[in-house]
């Protein structure tokens, strides 16, 4: 089974009529307004959920994370920790967004590069998301190599305003990166994304603002700033690594565009190099659970119908497809019968940890079983079961 997140196709280029799609979705919008509230027409969105976003960039370049894990200098350590923040801000083509999630909607991905001739890493690395807020928006996810000892955590929250002509999506969340018996802080999961001329002109994003790596164990600190420069407005990353206790004292920094090559520079030898090149980067392909397998609150389950619409450019059938998935989640609400969050529990306001002690043998069975023949009336079952959410 694979997500349309990791697929290309003629949808990711098709023009949209500003007239015929933002008409009705512009009208019901005020300056501030909060997008994650407001309800979409399908033309505007991408065919997968954010939690299928959320894992592709989180496992598509994970090999980095898992180098880092080797790297016996901490310092090393700590920019193989950026390189991997890095790919999740590589300059990528937004012109729709995905699905905002229904509470309790959840995801499994994970690789296997144990046979991999270029990063022959042992273990699996999962990645599991579950949406424990509906309003605000909130997604707690993990992802693990149980073998090398590597683990990230975070929950991120989401905002996403309207300026009139510009809209700002805003990730709040810390994010803790384990390895070595170290824990890494990231203050924000992903840095704030500026999308620029929704309406008029021509449409351009950027990540913006300031994102902070810290480990109290070395005392070693990353900074990474994201702005536009020049006349063409080049989104752009600039940084540094420091001791925590002295900013002003630098041991490297980096520079460079977001769809090229970033340099690191030595700033005891001056020597400057080549410290990724996030234009020419491999993208690892994420393994999903078959159909019959995933939950009734798989994201590519849930989001089925809608998805094949959109790729089909049936916009008819899309509207109606959301509106199912929507409505269901409504009358669940007002009934009492709402999906609740079953994987994560929140350890501390805004945080939701994930019942490792009791659910990962859970998940790991179902990825060692994945392959396994399905019984003949699962695929049934299943498909009677979305029809009635």
């Amino acid at each position: 089974m694979t997500s349309y997140v990791d697929e290309h196709g003629e949808w990711e280029n098709r023009k949209i009529s500003i007239v015929g799609a933002l008409q009705s979705f512009i009208t019901q919008l005020s300056i501030g307004d909060d997008l994650t509230k407001i309800s979409l027409p399908s033309v505007l969105l991408n065919p997968y959920s954010a939690l299928e976003l959320g894992c592709s960039k989180g496992l598509g370049h994970v090999y980095f994370l898992l180098k880092a894990n080797q790297e016996t200098d901490p310092i090393q350590r700590l920019l193989g920790i950026v390189r991997w923040y890095l790919t999740y801000t590589q300059q990528e083509k937004i012109g729709k967004k995905p699905y905002n999630p229904i509470l309790a909607e959840t995801l499994l991905g994970w690789v296997d590069l144990s046979q991999d001739k270029e990063f022959p890493f042992k273990g699996v690395t999962k990645f599991f998301a579950e949406q424990v807020s509906h309003h605000p928006p909130a997604t707690a996810y993990f992802i693990e190599n149980a073998e090398q000892n590597v683990r990230m955590q975070t929950t991120v929250e989401f905002s996403t305003s309207f300026h009139g002509n510009s809209v700002t999506a805003k990730p709040v969340g810390p994010a803790f990166i384990e390895m070595n018996n170290q824990k890494y802080v990231i203050n924000k999961t992903m840095p704030d994304m500026m999308i620029r001329n929704v309406i008029l002109g021509t449409r351009r994003h950027a990540w913006e603002g300031e994102v902070t790596i810290i480990c109290q164990e070395t005392g070693l600190k990353a900074q990474l700033n994201y702005y536009e420069e020049g006349w063409y407005c080049v989104n752009t990353v600039n940084g540094f690594i420091s001791n925590v206790e002295d900013s002003n004292k630098k041991l490297y920094t980096f520079y460079g565009p977001l769809a090229n090559t970033i340099n690191l520079t030595n700033v005891a030898t001056n020597k400057v190099e080549p410290f990724i090149n996030l234009g020419g980067i491999r993208k690892l392909k994420i393994n999903y659970l078959p159909l019959g397998r995933q939950d009734q609150t798989s994201s590519i389950k849930v989001w089925k119908e809608l998805s094949e619409a959109i790729v089909k450019d049936d916009m008819y059938a899309a509207d109606i497809a959301k509106r199912n998935v929507e409505g269901a989640q409504r009358k669940r609400r007002n009934e009492g019968t709402s999906f609740a969050p079953r994987y994560f529990a929140e350890q501390s306001p805004g945080f939701w940890a994930f019942d490792f002690e009791n659910r990962i043998k859970e998940l790991d069975a179902q990825i060692e079983t994945a392959n396994d023949p399905l019984p003949e009336t699962t695929e049934t079952t299943d498909s009677n079961e979305q029809n009635t959410q």
